[in-house]
């Protein structure tokens, strides 16, 4: 009764002090000042008033669907339809101040957040950016969370350049908005960006001064939210002595121990930080009672990934291959599982174009300005018309040139067929006489067959797949076997009997014996864990070690995926 009386004294106040605007009823006008304070209690308002707006005038009916959007939004109700909301942000471009064409572009693009359509969301937070009038403490706060949400989109479809491009926007706009809580947890977030950048260094740095920042600024309890973060880089850069200093003021001073030293539900992936400590620094039976802890509290799908790892690894030092491949393949497994639900398409493309668009409009602005910017403009555009032609043209001719290979190939198939077919149908008495025609015919298309699967990319790719020494190492990727010097030298010589171009492509860049074989992998197909398996190296090292080959190889830093691909394209 109390909480109900309080509500009603605030409505109460928020009617009155919403009489002063008379554009719009004082019902919409106090849901617009709850929205700020009590969304909740706001959406509630709104709702009871669902009847009425729909007599309303157009102006009304539109305030009251964007407050309807708004309180949604911060009350976590997914909106499922933008068409309300596309005429909402219509009509406020036509009649609406900035902070109101703002406001409608970025509740449109959360609709389409909660709808899934990622790069119209991106298009209509970036209108609402374009809309905002900076001297405007409400647009400055609101940019805030415009950036940030462009950060979360990119975050998720793993795009960390541009993830950190946003934070860094978002943080700015936090210090001006005087938020510094919001400005710090900002900060803190591109440590997550750091991390897919496998930049650790800066992931701890960035760690430790959110950390400082939060404690200095009165903001304990957010400090010690971080200092989990900053303990699991810590031990991924074998920083054991620091972290166990870390982890010793988190158990004492978080407040998410109990008496038992057991961690608060949802936090259970402490366990395997804590267990993998303890895997570092040899002492494999703590180890494996933090990995198991974590397996049987950690209620997400991470924590059980996280535990089959550290099972994995803890088998593996122990030299007990039996233990070590069931959480091997339980890992693999739990992986792939993660993986399939949470996949999502790829938004280069769609980046790029929405890039291309933003271009578009700075150039139609430039073009008011300044004749000479327009033409350079032009001839940039032409250029790149011309790029992509010539892209296209030469794909298409690369399709009918391996169109007409494969068409020959199975017309020569088809004819020795038709020989063989003939040959056996010849009665007795020609047998004699056409043996030896026939048999020399089938003997040229046999190596005239020969010589075209030797040409032809597809049957190369073939015999590397599945070529005897390549089974066997992929049974060593698997756990299921060993190396000896002589089955590297095997690969190697087995590859330039096959693709002496890509041998000596090695050889003329002088690598080191651990570059060439990570590159004979690559060629194979093999995948990063089972590259670590037989190689016996840490994601991380064979991370770096791509790295430096892009650098030796191609002359630029190239990620992961495309210098596979420049790898394996080599023949």
């Amino acid at each position: 009764m109390m909480r109900k009386a309080m509500l009603l004294t605030l409505l109460s106040a928020l009617v009155l002090f919403a009489c002063t605007d008379h554009r719009y009823p004082t019902t919409l006008v106090a849901a617009d000042s709850l929205c700020a304070v009590n969304p909740d209690s706001a959406l509630s308002l709104l709702t009871q008033y669902k009847d009425s707006i729909q007599t309303a005038s157009k102006a009304h009916r539109m305030y009251y669907h964007l407050l309807l959007a708004d309180a949604k939004n911060k009350t976590y109700v997914d909106m499922t339809s933008d068409s309300i909301l596309k005429e909402v942000a219509d009509y406020y471009d036509r009649h609406g101040s900035a902070n109101e064409q703002m406001r409608a572009h970025y509740l449109l693009g959360c609709a389409y957040r909660d709808m899934g359509e990622a790069p119209m969301a991106l298009q209509c937070y970036q209108d609402a950016v374009d809309k905002a009038d900076t001297t405007d403490m409400s647009c400055i706060t609101l940019l805030y969370k415009i950036h940030g949400q462009m950060a979360y989109l990119f975050y998720n479809e793993y795009m960390p350049e541009h993830n950190l491009d946003e934070l860094r926007q978002a943080e700015h706009y936090a210090w001006l908005a005087g938020d510094t809580l919001a400005a710090l947890s900002t900060q803190d977030l591109k440590a997550n960006a750091y991390e897919e950048l496998n930049m650790n260094d800066s992931v701890i740095t960035i760690h430790t001064r959110t950390i400082d920042a939060l404690k200095l600024n009165g903001f304990v309890h957010q400090a010690y939210q971080v200092m989990g973060a900053l303990i699991h880089a810590l031990i991924a850069d074998d920083r054991l002595s620091e972290a166990m200093e870390v982890m010793s003021d988190y158990e004492k001073n978080s407040g998410l121990f109990d008496p038992h030293g057991n961690i608060s539900s949802g936090y259970e992936i402490y366990y395997y930080a804590k267990g993998m400590c303890f895997l570092k620094r040899n002492v494999p039976d703590s180890a494996s009672y933090y990995f198991r802890k974590e397996l049987q509290y950690g209620n997400t799908e991470n924590d059980t990934l996280a535990s089959y790892t550290g099972l994995h690894l803890l088998y593996t030092m122990k030299h007990i291959p039996d233990s070590a491949m069931k959480y091997a393949q339980l890992r693999i497994s739990k992986t792939d599982s993660i993986y399939e639900n949470t996949a999502s398409k790829s938004m280069y493309r769609i980046q790029a174009m929405f890039d291309y668009s933003r271009q578009q409009d700075v150039a139609l602005q430039k073009t008011r300005l300044a004749n000479q910017v327009s033409l350079i403009l032009l001839i940039a555009v032409f250029i790149i018309i011309i790029g992509i032609l010539s892209f296209i043209y030469y794909r298409y001719r690369q399709k009918i040139l391996t169109q007409t290979r494969f068409d020959n190939y199975q017309q020569t198939v088809d004819q020795l067929r038709q020989e063989e077919y003939d040959l056996k149908k010849i009665h007795k008495t020609e047998y004699m006489l056409l043996e030896k025609e026939k048999t020399q015919k089938i003997n040229e298309l046999k190596q005239t067959i020969i010589e075209m699967e030797k040409r032809n990319p597809y049957f190369l790719e073939k015999r590397l797949r599945t070529a005897p020494i390549t089974n066997h190492f992929k049974k060593v990727a698997s756990n299921l076997g060993h190396l000896e010097y002589l089955d590297w030298k095997t690969l190697s010589s087995y590859m330039k009997q096959e693709n002496p171009v890509f041998i000596d492509f090695l050889n003329n860049n002088q690598l080191r014996d651990d570059e060439y074989r990570l590159c004979l992998l690559v060629r194979l197909y093999f995948s990063n864990s089972q590259i670590c398996n037989v190689c016996e190296l840490k994601p991380t090292h064979v991370s770096m070690m791509r790295k430096r080959l892009s650098v030796k190889l191609f002359n630029k830093e190239l990620d992961p995926k495309e210098f596979d691909e420049r790898i394996q394209l080599i023949c």
